[in-house]
């Protein structure tokens, strides 16, 4: 018997201490999250922080996963992370962003989105993001 296999990758649901959502725009021109995939080897918290870095050059704690769905057209199966903007100056990688925002959840609208889910998974991520809670990246 044959399987599929599925690439995993993160969604980084990121959130600043006025509860805006950073939005980040691709080349293809519609708006989305951070994220990306899993590297051999790595451990998934890892993933989530190394996408920050990479792709907005920023630090970020992790409060909570949150989700978890599958793409079929692309055989990937995505986990979605509630994180808190910690540190670091934004500064896009240009071969993946070309801008980015801070938005409110109700500002959503004014935005053509990467996945139509974002609004609803985002409502949850701030959720929890703004729980007082240690961030998952610190627990012992």
């Amino acid at each position: 018997m044959a399987y599929d296999l599925f690439e995993v990758r993160v969604a980084d649901f990121i959130f600043n201490d006025k509860g805006e959502m950073l939005l980040l725009k691709n080349l293809a021109g519609t708006w989305g999250i951070l994220g990306g995939h899993l590297d051999k080897g790595e451990q998934i918290r890892d993933t989530v922080h190394r996408e920050a870095k990479e792709e907005a050059n920023i630090e970020i704690d992790i409060i909570r996963q949150f989700g978890i769905r599958s793409l079929s057209d692309s055989n990937s199966l995505i986990i979605s992370f509630a994180c808190r903007y910690k540190a670091g100056e934004i500064k896009l990688q240009e071969e993946e962003v070309v801008e980015f925002k801070w938005v409110t959840l109700e500002g959503l609208k004014d935005y053509t989105l990467t996945f139509e889910e974002l609004p609803r998974l985002a409502k949850k991520a701030q959720q929890l993001a703004a729980k007082k809670i240690k961030p998952f990246s610190k627990r012992k």
